[in-house]
């Protein structure tokens, strides 16, 4: 079922943001995770979700522009 297959993509996803915030920060939680997809589903491009991590006290180094990338 197309609904099913859209929840357990959206769960590996928000797994997938959960452990890139924890490799770049030391520790992540579900409302950052939130924060962050709906973040990246808004920004036009890759300096926007940059910006939106840059507010959550987030580091921008080479890390955290791949990530964003």
């Amino acid at each position: 079922e197309p609904h099913s297959k859209r929840i357990c993509m959206s769960k590996q996803l928000n797994e997938w943001i959960k452990d890139q915030v924890i490799q770049l920060v030391g520790f992540s939680d579900p409302t950052m995770v939130d924060f962050i997809r709906s973040a990246a589903i808004k920004s036009s491009n890759v300096n926007k979700l940059l910006d939106h991590l840059q507010d959550l006290e987030i580091p921008v180094n080479d890390s955290t522009k791949t990530f964003a990338s």
